[in-house]
């Protein structure tokens, strides 16, 4: 073999051993379908709508995915997408949804005036969202008890306190509270008012509430 020759060889043979040397360092692309932050309401259904990955070496890539969304308690929650190609780069991309209850607006304090037959109470309330149902409320204050804590379901303009048992007052008795009535906005303000139903030691009361939040 001819010198030439065995030049030629060991350029091929050092290109070659370069080549096969060099390492991939540059990691795969994790690209998200749909939005990275998503909104989705409380007791609804959500499906991810999942991602995809590619290697300029490897090509396609399968995905990986971490993270459970629970669309039965309202929250913060993060879908992680990763993938790894043949050299053992690796890549994410991040999700967060929000799992909320569309009554979130109405959290807050209301001075209230309740009126039951010719006696007039005054005393600010709160109100307090469900984390697990819907467009359901808290309010603490009903009737004209300030401590009752009772529950309400809102729809559209509409609000109603479900019949339930509460002890509440000085001294502490057993209320039989009931109520429904509408949501109003005036002057800016969110405003509930409720005709109410109190049945408390053999005794029924009737009377109003209204609700005017504070800013």
């Amino acid at each position: 073999m001819s010198v030439t020759s065995r030049i030629i060889i060991f350029l091929f043979a050092t290109i070659l051993i370069a080549a096969c040397s060099k390492k991939d360092k540059t990691a795969p692309v994790v690209s998200l379908k749909g939005d990275a932050l998503v909104v989705v309401t409380l007791n609804a259904p959500y499906t991810d709508a999942g991602a995809t990955a590619t290697d300029e070496t490897d090509g396609e890539l399968t995905v990986e995915t971490e993270g459970v969304v629970d669309t039965n308690f309202a929250g913060t929650y993060i879908i992680i997408h990763s993938a790894a190609d043949a050299a053992g780069n690796e890549a994410q991309a991040t999700r967060i949804v929000v799992v909320r209850n569309e009554a979130e607006i109405y959290n807050g304090s209301y001075n209230t005036l309740s009126v039951t037959g010719t006696d007039t109470t005054y005393y600010t309330a709160t109100s307090t969202i469900s984390n697990t149902l819907n467009r359901r409320i808290w309010l603490v204050g009903y009737s004209d008890v300030p401590t009752a804590a009772v529950y309400a379901d809102l729809r559209h303009d509409t609000i109603t306190v479900p019949v339930q048992m509460v002890n509440a007052g000085t001294p502490l008795l057993l209320h039989s509270f009931s109520g429904s009535g509408f949501i109003k906005t005036i002057s800016d303000h969110t405003v509930f008012e409720i005709s109410f139903t109190d049945s408390v030691g053999g005794n029924v009361y009737n009377g109003t509430s209204v609700y005017t939040k504070m800013n």
